[in-house]
């Protein structure tokens, strides 16, 4: 009886995933933008592949013609031109599905490995979905949802479930070299990064009796205080260096 019910909710789990996925699909794709930054975006990747450099002046105003002007995001700019100058906005659409379908498995698999109840972990990511439904243009702030989500799997991975292994750890430089040059989010994952060694560094530093989460090596305390330094020369890795972040703040 055991094994019975234990195939049955692993089947009902399966199609519980599988229908909420099909949701996601209908979900993201009932309209291409609803915005005209789509339609920037493209422009702008347009003009540097068309050019070959990235511009440091607005081309685009009338009465803002020649003032200065970062593309910050020309990373996402030039992807999403090559996508659709052969696909157009069907290609569009299916990136802004499977980034956001990707996005909600990697919480649904994080949730799996706390072993969070399927049913109560859908529910989350169902009301998570309605929560975002005004930003699911295809947009560059969709990289920085997939990256923090692919940062806090890395982190909790190594945290909780592989203490000690730094394999996975070893595309958190990747993750930060490819977001500096898509979208000003990454400075949320670098708060990340700065919370996740002060909170490995109390656990080594002061340890706990009897604590969940074990301490790890003053070696690898080092190699993550390294990782993070790391981290934060990637993020100037753009073509305007810190000058960028600067700019954004300014811009926003």
């Amino acid at each position: 009886t055991t094994i019975t019910n234990y195939k049955e909710n692993t089947l009902f789990n399966y199609a519980l995933l599988g229908l909420f996925i099909i949701f996601l699909g209908f979900f993201t794709t009932f309209k291409i933008t609803g915005d005209d930054d789509v339609f920037w975006h493209l422009a702008t990747g347009r003009l540097i592949l068309q050019t070959g450099h990235i511009p440091s002046v607005d081309v685009f105003g009338f009465m803002t013609q020649g003032q200065e002007w970062m593309p910050f995001e020309w990373g996402w700019d030039i992807l999403t031109y090559s996508l659709y100058s052969f696909s157009g906005y069907t290609g569009l659409s299916v990136l802004r599905t499977g980034l956001i379908i990707a996005v909600f498995l990697i919480f649904y698999i994080l949730l799996t490995r706390f072993k969070i109840s399927n049913t109560f972990s859908i529910f989350t990511l169902l009301v998570l979905a309605f929560g975002m439904i005004d930003r699911l243009t295809p947009r560059p702030h969709l990289i920085s949802y997939l990256f923090f989500a692919l940062l806090l799997w890395i982190i909790c991975e190594y945290r909780y479930f592989n203490r000690g292994n730094r394999k996975i750890l070893y595309f958190i430089p990747l993750i930060f070299l490819i977001w500096a040059n898509m979208h000003m989010g990454i400075i949320a994952g670098g708060f990340l990064m700065v919370l996740f060694f002060i909170s490995e560094y109390i656990t080594t530093i002061y340890p706990v009796n009897n604590s969940a989460v074990k301490p790890i090596s003053k070696n690898d305390l080092s190699f993550l205080f390294i990782l993070l330094i790391i981290s934060a020369l990637l993020m100037l890795a753009n073509p305007n260096f810190f000058q960028t972040y600067v700019y954004a703040y300014e811009h926003t």
